[in-house]
């Protein structure tokens, strides 16, 4: 939840000026992509809730904008740096029996990147998630979401990825069992819109159900009465 300022308070944000939102964005995001630490990358994305009250106050669409792009990024420098700092991995435990052999046997995974932002950063459980799973959408489809006219926030977008675009919600709806009802369905949904709007993942899935359906079709075509 974002904190609530006064107005005395976000004209202090901004030296009491309105800010150079296009320069000021471009200098915070190479600053947040060369951030080292949790902390500095934490810094750029309280940082975007300033900016965000600011706008708010000021009603300025731009700089709102900015301030949600400005987010996504923070919270994907997070993930990743929780990544490159503590990575998970599997914990193997050496024992020796009564025998004398030496045996070895799994002991779990060591503390990861997760465990890295809730209980050593503070990071609220929802937002660690959002973290993790932000940082690892390619760096493409990043880019189109954080250009959106409206950015989603990081946990609508962790949500998003779990339940799948709405791309590949339409297309895995049930839309009828026979093919005339198909044919209806695709008269009514835009086939280029739909492939663009897909992630790399639901289009490697969907291209699979594609060439079966297509191979069906070639066969029920070529033995239908001539």
């Amino acid at each position: 939840m974002q904190p609530v300022i006064t107005l005395k308070e976000a004209r202090q944000i901004t030296g009491g000026r309105t800010p150079l939102i296009p320069l000021e964005y471009e200098q915070a995001c190479n600053a947040l992509q060369a951030c080292l630490t949790i902390d500095d990358a934490k810094y750029w994305n309280d940082k975007a809730d300033a900016l965000a009250v600011w706008a708010k106050i000021y009603h300025d669409d731009k700089a709102s904008r900015m301030a949600k792009q400005l987010k996504l990024r923070a919270f994907r420098k997070l993930g990743e740096l929780a990544g490159e700092l503590q990575k998970s991995t599997m914990r193997f435990e050496r024992k020796v029996t009564k025998k004398g052999k030496e045996i070895h046997r799994c002991g779990g995974k060591t503390p990861g990147p997760y465990k890295l932002l809730t209980e050593d950063y503070g990071l609220s459980h929802h937002h660690a998630n959002a973290a993790r799973k932000i940082c690892k959408i390619p760096n493409d489809e990043f880019e189109q979401i954080v250009n959106k006219q409206n950015p989603p926030s990081p946990t609508h977008v962790s949500q998003e990825r779990r339940a799948g675009s709405d791309s590949w919600k339409l297309i895995t709806t049930n839309f009828g069992t026979t093919p005339t009802a198909f044919r209806t369905w695709c008269r009514k949904n835009d086939p280029i819109k739909l492939a663009k709007d897909l992630t790399k993942d639901e289009a490697k899935k969907i291209k699979e159900v594609v060439i079966e359906i297509t191979e069906w079709l070639d066969k029920f075509e070529a033995h239908l009465p001539k």
